[in-house]
């Protein structure tokens, strides 16, 4: 199982950073709708069949974010 509310944790780091997903579609050269998209299909942002191996093997997965040094 994944433990990550990604559309969530891609909207807090959008807050964090005081940046739009409008903003954020224009700086990766997406339009706003496919970001939007990506955003609220969270669940589809990994693998499934990595999710069921990891799962059958006993593990839940959880993303840790780490900010690039600039």
């Amino acid at each position: 199982m994944l433990i990550n509310n990604l559309e969530k944790d891609i909207k807090v780091k959008c807050l964090d950073i005081d940046i739009t997903q409008a903003e954020l579609a224009k700086r990766l050269d997406k339009s706003a709708q496919t970001v939007n998209k990506i955003v609220k299909k969270g669940d589809g942002l990994i693998n499934t069949t990595f999710i069921d191996i990891m799962e059958e093997l006993g593990f839940d997965i959880e993303l840790n974010y780490i900010e690039r040094k600039k």
